[in-house]
């Protein structure tokens, strides 16, 4: 089967609900954009995994990723196979001793590992032309409007801190007990500065 090839193009705050994400992920070859909504705490994976920044202990994925290494699987890709009531359903597809294994994950996860083991993200034809056309009244338009060139993220922490200031107060609270918990002190530094600015 032929699939279209998806990168991920940014991730942004969602008005709908308020403590989630959208994750936008894009053609490689064109101009459309899928968004996916994701949960807080995927968000904040991602972007660490995205910026290349690694918490002080493992995080699960990377905890994940090496116990893939050490297994000797390799990632080939993932694929978004099915989309139904808003819910995305994806693959994880492994090379082991020359042979395909399918594992089925969440896509976020999904994502997160073709992040760290920078492997294709793919999905079929129909399951794009389908989610792009139920997802487009959930999402705000704005997000269709995003120039990768523009927006490719050149500087790590700007890009943080960019996040940063986008962020309710709540979810800067939530994302410093994380960044505390995983020991990422650079980060609560950096959502600590925020607030200060917030208070004046």
């Amino acid at each position: 089967m032929d699939y279209i090839e998806l990168i991920v193009a940014d991730i942004k705050n969602s008005n709908i609900p308020s403590e989630a994400f959208v994750l936008l992920l894009k053609e490689t070859e064109g101009k459309r954009i899928l968004p996916i909504i994701i949960g807080t705490s995927e968000a904040k994976s991602m972007i660490m995994i995205f910026n290349k920044i690694k918490s002080k202990r493992p995080s699960t994925h990377e905890l994940f990723s090496q116990f893939i290494l050490t297994a000797d699987y390799i990632l080939k890709e993932t694929i978004i196979y099915r989309y139904d009531e808003g819910i995305y359903y994806s693959y994880l597809v492994f090379l082991h001793d020359d042979q395909e294994v399918k594992l089925d994950s969440r896509t976020s996860d999904a994502i997160s590992l073709a992040l760290l083991f920078d492997a294709p993200i793919k999905i079929v034809p129909s399951v794009m032309e389908q989610a792009i056309f139920n997802d487009i009244e959930y999402v705000h338009t704005d997000y269709f409007n995003l120039d990768t060139e523009e927006n490719e993220i050149n500087d790590c922490n700007q890009y943080i801190e960019s996040q940063i200031h986008s962020m309710t107060d709540k979810e800067l609270s939530d994302m410093l007990e994380g960044a505390i918990e995983s020991e990422d002190f650079e980060l609560a530094i950096k959502i600590q500065e925020e607030q200060q600015r917030r208070n004046g």
